[in-house]
């Protein structure tokens, strides 16, 4: 009867548990490794869930970063859903010195709806533009509903 007990170390096979530094899958997170990670690193350039100062998707906001954003950032010159403040993109909220339609404007040459010198489109009235008028204004040289002052039309 012949008895075989073979135990073999250091053999170059698949491992189970996680290793370090290795290019392979690996099942609990590995550190610096090239392939598939399932938790998050710090400072890496692939697909993450809660990375810092990364180069890849990010799931929460950012601060001064390129890309989108869930949650309004500063600064940046991607989309943002709450107003944001210097950014290059879309305004919600009506702003100040603009080249557009008005309301409710007071000493302009134009139609507005009474707006504040402004030269863009704006909710809020605005002063000193050339937009058109609804109200009635003082001193201008366009049409008015309701009478006005010291004006060369109709």
């Amino acid at each position: 009867m012949d008895c075989f007990a073979t135990v073999t170390v250091k053999y170059t096979g698949q491992g189970i548990r996680p290793t370090v530094n290795q290019t392979g899958q690996g099942i609990r997170p590995t550190v610096n490794q090239t392939g598939q990670f399932i938790k998050s690193t710090v400072n890496h350039n692939g697909q993450g869930i809660k990375s810092v100062n990364h180069i890849g998707q990010g799931i929460r906001p950012t601060v001064n970063h390129l890309g989108q954003g869930i949650r309004p950032t500063v600064n940046h010159t991607g989309q943002g859903i709450r107003p944001t403040v210097n950014h290059t993109g879309q305004d919600i909220r009506p702003t100040v010195n603009q080249t557009g339609q008005g309301i409710k404007s007071v000493n302009h040459i134009g139609q507005g709806i009474k707006s504040v010198n402004h030269t863009g489109q704006g909710i809020r009235p605005t002063m000193n533009h050339t937009g058109q008028g609804i109200r009635p204004t003082v001193n201008h040289t366009g049409q008015g509903i309701r009478p006005t002052v010291n004006h060369t039309g109709q």
